[in-house]
């Protein structure tokens, strides 16, 4: 991808917009060259665009066959592109951000995964200020959090393996 492209403020044509989903093949392709690369960090970095209904790219993997990296990081990724200024779009405030990412669960992103990024992230991030409706200010803190999401695929002492 030319580095202009990622500066057009119109929307991409359909071929465009293949060539840009390329980006995901190419940054592998790159990672790779590094030796001792993490098999979670490249499988990351190959997933990070699919979607939970299996509509994203570039393999059109779905749910659980989605690795738990891609799937967090394909909902960070999401975030910044909705909540960061953008040529082509300005940014969202993150209480929208929230919102979307609510509409997304089940969809794009896996439900529980939503639910947990919400509460890692929150409306209010941590330390800002809001005024209450008995016009109070109140501040957010680091409240109480639920357990994480316990997942089938991921050993919490990590791979072992790694790229050659």
């Amino acid at each position: 991808m030319r580095r202009t492209t990622a500066s057009w403020t119109r929307r991409l044509s359909e071929e465009e917009f293949e060539r840009v989903k390329q980006h995901v093949l190419h940054s592998l392709d790159m990672v790779k060259e590094a030796r001792g690369i993490n098999r979670d960090i490249l499988d990351m970095i190959h997933t990070h665009h699919e979607h939970h209904n299996g509509s994203g790219y570039p393999l059109g993997l779905c749910g659980q066959d989605i690795p738990l990296f891609g799937r967090i990081a394909g909902m960070v990724d999401a975030y910044d592109a909705i909540t960061s200024h953008r040529p082509y779009c300005e940014p969202v405030p993150a209480y929208e951000a929230i919102e979307a990412f609510y509409q997304w669960r089940g969809i794009d992103f896996q439900s529980e995964l939503v639910e947990q990024f919400i509460q890692v992230v929150g409306i209010y991030p941590v330390g800002s200020l809001a005024e209450l409706s008995d016009d109070t200010v109140g501040g957010s803190d680091c409240a109480e959090r639920t357990p994480p999401v316990e997942t089938a695929d991921h050993d919490p002492a990590g791979p072992t393996e790694t790229a050659a």
